[in-house]
């Protein structure tokens, strides 16, 4: 699935978008974004949108501060997805103002 990835980025313009889905729970996805956007060099303003997607711009080459922006990032994904998994099967049992509250915490911390 990597290798895939690897094919397609040179076709995505320096400065344009990418958009992944599903890379919270979902394995494949999860882990190419984790090494091929959040831990690269060619990618920067990585933000993870509360669910499972993911979101960043290529650039040519990123900054020292930008990796370490990307690594922290991904250190929130992560926390997140070990956070929501046990909560995912009881997602029921959540009031929705703890799950907006939780939300909205995310967002703040990026």
């Amino acid at each position: 699935m990597l290798e895939d990835f690897e094919k397609w980025v040179p076709k995505v313009v320096d400065g344009g978008w990418v958009a992944f889905h599903d890379t919270t729970w979902t394995a494949g996805p999860r882990k190419v974004v984790g090494h091929a956007i959040y831990r690269s060099r060619r990618f920067k303003d990585a933000r993870f949108v509360v669910g499972s997607t993911t979101v960043a711009r290529k650039v040519l080459h990123n900054t020292l501060a930008d990796r370490a922006r990307n690594r922290y990032v991904l250190g929130v994904k992560t926390a997140f997805w070990v956070g929501s998994s046990a909560l995912k099967k009881q997602r029921r049992l959540l009031p929705k103002q703890v799950e907006r509250f939780g939300r909205r915490m995310l967002k703040a911390i990026q």
